[in-house]
């Protein structure tokens, strides 16, 4: 039959041609059938299509199928869909498909469908998509995601995606994620994410980062957490942190960490902590800190303090300050000693300071100390 002579045949007696008349025509001839009578066609005709003749549609035949007709398209057809077919497929085409039908589209069909193809996608479907074609999807695809499909994705599913793909998610898509999802990111994910990305997490979801997760924040991002986050991580995850993260801290992190998290700083971190970090804590922060967490701080860092910060320091952290320590404070924190303080400075302290420390000391501090503390400062002025 010539093309003509094909597209003469009603759609009432095209539908009565049997499977084998069917895998007979020529792909000259399929492209000849029009949208009308691939309609008529009954699931089990379409299903016996070569992959050949499925190849042959063009993209018009292809939209004309109907939902129920190209649902009937096995795996092996579906893979041999031409890009072009795929950009001409329907959305109800979309929605009919299974998830054997979704695993056998190739890379580069999955890139391109348009993000109103793909967020025709139930989750199921989305979720079934391999590692090869979870890479495949554009930025563009992934800022598309619904809500439901990306919960829908297994914490797999988002590990499979690569960093250009993370950034890619919006800061909405971000705040979605839950605590399982983020746990599964690599390190490199992580990174990729931007400040907007990190501070859209719940606290619920940074807090499931892992330390070796949290110890791959960039200073960047480090600088950009929110209060409830940063309160968020253990202590664990806080002592995983970097020296450089720890300097990236901003004046207003610090003064909002927990007495918890901050004590949990090892030697080196302190050390790490800038003068002007340290003068941002606050009177409950520093009140809380005990002689091992002072002790970790380089004698020029307690010279950082501020007296009113130095007043605030228990009696048990003064009396164990080093004599390092004590010969850094400058007259003013000498001045802001209280009496009490004064009491549990030792007379290997005292003697300790230079003459100019000593003569900072008032009338009232000096008059407070022991007959050995005064043996002891007679010594120094």
């Amino acid at each position: 039959l010539s093309s003509t002579q094909l597209g003469a045949i009603s759609t009432a007696n095209i539908s009565q041609l049997a499977t084998t008349q069917l895998a007979a025509l020529t792909t000259t001839q399929v492209k000849a059938l029009t949208a009308g009578q691939l309609g008529a066609l009954n699931a089990t005709n379409v299903g016996a299509l070569a992959t050949t003749q499925i190849a042959a549609l063009t993209s018009t035949q292809i939209a004309g199928l109907g939902a129920g007709n190209f649902s009937a398209l096995n795996a092996t057809q579906i893979g041999a869909l031409a890009d072009t077919q795929i950009k001409a497929l329907t959305t109800s085409q979309l929605k009919g498909l299974t998830t054997t039908d979704i695993g056998e589209l190739s890379s580069t069909q999955v890139a391109t469908l348009s993000v109103a193809q793909l967020t025709s996608l139930s989750a199921t479907n989305v979720s079934a998509l391999s590692a090869t074609q979870t890479k495949a999807l554009t930025t563009t695809q992934i800022k598309g995601l619904t809500t439901d499909q990306l919960k829908g994705l297994s914490a797999t599913d988002l590990g499979e995606l690569a960093d250009t793909q993370i950034a890619a998610l919006t800061t909405p898509q971000v705040a979605l994620l839950t605590s399982t999802q983020t746990g599964q990111l690599s390190t490199t994910q992580v990174a990729a994410l931007a400040t907007t990305q990190i501070t859209a997490l719940t606290t619920t979801a940074f807090s499931s980062l892992t330390a070796t997760q949290a110890g791959a924040l960039t200073t960047t991002q480090v600088a950009a957490l929110t209060t409830a986050q940063l309160n968020g991580l253990t202590t664990t995850d806080i002592g995983e942190l970097a020296t450089t993260q720890v300097a990236a801290l901003t004046t207003s992190q610090v003064a909002a960490l927990s007495v918890t998290n901050l004590t949990a700083l090892n030697a080196t971190q302190s050390k790490a902590l800038t003068a002007t970090q340290l003068k941002s804590l606050l009177s409950t922060q520093i009140k809380g800190l005990s002689s091992v967490d002072v002790g970790e701080l380089a004698s020029t860092q307690v010279g950082a303090l501020t007296s009113t910060q130095i007043g605030q320091l228990t009696t048990t952290v003064i009396g164990a300050l080093t004599t390092t320590q004590v010969g850094m404070l400058q007259a003013s924190q000498m001045a802001g000693l209280t009496i009490t303080q004064l009491d549990s400075l030792s007379t290997t302290n005292i003697e300790a300071m230079s003459s100019t420390q000593a003569n900072a000391l008032t009338q009232t501090q000096v008059q407070s100390f022991s007959a050995a503390q005064v043996e002891s400062y007679i010594k120094v002025i």
